[in-house]
């Protein structure tokens, strides 16, 4: 949860990627962002999306929600995958710029078994916990790219600078989510709360534990809550952070 960045789209030519990473590795030295070119070759059986079903379920309280499945099927893949992988702030995602040999922008993420990966071709970066600054600053490089190399990126901002470039009102997007989260905090940790929301994500997670062979959570305590950079991913490997590489091969 929180404000975050969606990117896709090919390069009309792949011979304009050198082009396009001068743009940014520039852009990155004028901001002192740390970035990093990636050039690698990827072999191995790749996971990658093909359908999404939803289900239409109820918690105990009788909230609605959605139950979403993601299918995915394995190809055998020969790529390479060129590009940068770029930290704008040390409470924000890993922006990566990284293309596949076709030119579609394209991550491959490493799954703990070797030669296996998660392919990406929808990227992200959430901005939520950084300053408001490395948001802005993100679109902008973006649309740097956009109108000298990259006509065909495409962009869709949850803060929504990036179609209007109205600073006030991603300031107001993101304190809309950070209050929400304040909110959902404060019922899920307090076992006293009996508010509707508290309610709703509490029969949630029980549900979720109940599925998964789990006890249910006692209502008696408050659940721990982490947020931002406190969350740890392990597993399975395509949903952890960017910050993990490909291995050579």
């Amino acid at each position: 949860m929180g404000i975050t960045i969606h990117y896709s789209g090919k390069l009309d030519d792949v011979k304009a990627l050198p082009d396009l990473l001068r743009e940014v590795k520039g852009f990155c030295q004028q901001r002192g962002w740390r970035c990093r070119e990636v050039d690698e070759r990827v072999v191995g059986i790749a996971e990658r999306f093909k359908t999404v079903s939803e289900k239409k379920k109820r918690t105990r309280e009788g909230a609605e929600f959605s139950d979403c499945v993601v299918h995915t099927e394995e190809v055998k893949i020969a790529d390479r995958q060129r590009g940068v992988l770029i930290w704008p702030h040390r409470e924000s995602e890993t922006l990566a710029l990284v293309f596949n040999k076709e030119g579609e922008l394209c991550r491959y993420l490493p799954d703990p078994k070797p030669r296996r990966y998660f392919e990406m071709k929808s990227l992200f970066c959430k901005t939520q916990f950084a300053p408001i600054e490395t948001h802005i600053a993100i679109c902008e490089l973006l649309h740097l790219v956009q109108d000298r190399c990259f006509a065909n990126l495409k962009v869709t901002d949850e803060g929504q600078y990036w179609e209007t470039g109205d600073r006030d009102l991603l300031a107001r997007n993101l304190g809309i989510i950070s209050s929400m989260m304040e909110k959902i905090e404060a019922a899920l940790t307090n076992p006293a709360d009996r508010s509707r929301i508290g309610k709703t994500i509490r029969g949630a997670v029980e549900d979720a534990a109940a599925a998964q062979g789990k006890p249910r959570p006692s209502r008696k305590q408050g659940l721990k809550v982490v947020r931002g950079k406190g969350i740890v991913i392990r597993e399975p490997g395509w949903k952890r952070t960017y910050r993990h590489e490909t291995d050579d091969n």
